[in-house]
């Protein structure tokens, strides 16, 4: 009796083992058929972008995405459009996943401008922006209404989208980043920010308010609090008259230095 249900086991056993392999044989050559025919014809047929697009078209990022309208589901590599996208210049980071059988999401972290620059390309001016980071890149037309200053007194023989401005404009960009996040109230009165080089290698920033015509120098390295007290001096001076006399505030000094037009 032993024997016998032995045998059935072993029977059993050997019959479940074949439909195992039947079983996976089965599905290996339903994957292959997949791959093989039904893959191929696969179409990306969904874009979805998440993050600030600045409006372009679905031609338009399709094309900063190096694909077209009629491209395949397993031809497309995540990572290189993400390596496409984070080499535009105004995209400071971009997250590229897909999503089967046909859909592609694309989160853009765009550049935050922080100040304007003037510059020449080609024959013709253009006005161009740049982060905290010094990064340069085109101008949004959202941008218009931010009342960004200009940075001026940065001369290159070819400033473009893409360029990283000097590192020793670090601090410069960190103290300005810190303005605009932690006082936007006096970061919009700042009209125009120009960089002037100093003997030593460094540089001074002179300071043109959006008020006034006094202007306002600043050492290399400035914070918010220096520029309160310069903007409260500026308030006292036009409050009392006397800016059609004052030509400039010198802050690099202590104490400072309050010269006239005269001098």
């Amino acid at each position: 009796m032993t024997r016998v249900l032995g045998q059935d086991w072993e029977h059993s056993l050997r019959r479940l083992l074949k439909l195992v392999l039947a079983v996976s044989l089965a599905l290996v050559v339903l994957e292959l058929g997949f791959h093989l025919i039904a893959a191929p014809t696969l179409r990306l047929a969904r874009v979805y972008v998440s993050g600030d697009d600045r409006g372009l078209s679905n031609q338009a990022l399709l094309s900063l995405m190096g694909l077209t309208s009629r491209e395949y589901y397993f031809s497309i590599s995540d990572s290189e459009v993400e390596k496409r996208l984070d080499q535009v210049p105004w995209i400071q980071s971009a997250r590229v996943f897909k999503v089967f059988p046909d859909t592609l999401h694309v989160e853009i972290q765009p550049r935050v401008p922080l100040a304007l620059i003037m510059t020449t390309l080609e024959g013709r001016q253009l006005l161009l922006s740049v982060d905290a980071q010094g990064v340069v890149f085109d101008v949004n037309s959202q941008d218009a209404g931010r009342n960004l200053p200009i940075l001026s007194g940065i001369s290159f023989q070819t400033l473009q989208p893409g360029m990283k401005l000097p590192d020793t404009l670090n601090s410069l960009f960190q103290s300005l980043s810190s303005l605009h996040q932690q006082s936007p109230g006096l970061f919009a009165q700042i009209s125009e920010i120009r960089v002037r080089r100093t003997n030593g290698g460094g540089f001074e920033t002179i300071l043109y308010p959006v008020q006034g015509t006094v202007r306002v120098i600043l050492p290399e390295a400035w914070n918010d609090n220096l520029l309160q007290q310069a903007f409260v001096l500026l308030d006292v001076i036009q409050k009392q008259g006397w800016d059609s006399k004052t030509k400039e505030i010198d802050f690099r000094t202590t104490p400072v230095v309050v010269k006239s037009r005269e001098s």
